[in-house]
């Protein structure tokens, strides 16, 4: 960055990188005092992994409860069937939760994909910041909510941070 610097000339007054230290550090030794705002694109793609990791744990707990209801009818002895359809019961609960919290989550990653273009598609018209940073805060703190364990702070909060949640 300083040879880009010294041959080009080049004295940004902002500088758009992504959340990552090392290039967080380059910018900031080689231009102090910059202006330093993270990109969305790793923002939106790391909701996008985090919604596929929710579905893939709903799609395994939907195929363990078929598992048990298989195991239930093919079970020989009335004990047996008691047993398992106790175990159903409980594994039919984190089924639910499990969906409920993709459904959500998704929503949620939606909703912020929709907040971060430019201009409502409906009215053409440009989305004010403080509907973007209103609309990503409540979002950033209903995923830690959901307790999916990767959705980290409110970077809306931190010094130059995106107000997209940071999910990891």
């Amino acid at each position: 960055m300083g040879e880009i610097r010294d041959s080009q000339g080049l004295w940004p007054r902002v500088v758009v990188k992504d959340s990552g230290s090392g290039l967080a550090k380059g910018v900031s030794d080689c231009w102090p005092g910059v202006q330093e705002n993270d990109d969305l694109f790793h923002a939106v793609y790391m909701m996008g992994r985090e919604a596929y990791h929710l579905e893939r744990r709903a799609y395994s707990v939907i195929a363990g409860v078929d598992d048990l209801v298989r195991k239930r009818a093919k079970a020989k002895t009335e004990h047996a069937r008691r047993s398992l359809g106790q175990k159903l019961r409980q594994k039919r609960e984190r089924e639910r939760v499990t969906i409920e919290r993709y459904d959500r989550f998704e929503a949620l990653r939606l909703e912020a994909q929709r907040v971060l273009e430019l201009a409502d598609r409906g009215s053409g018209q440009l989305r004010r910041s403080s509907e973007v940073v209103e609309v990503l805060s409540r979002v950033a703190e209903e995923m830690m909510g959901l307790g999916t364990g990767r959705v980290r702070s409110d970077p809306s909060a931190e010094p130059g941070g995106s107000g997209v949640p940071n999910v990891t």
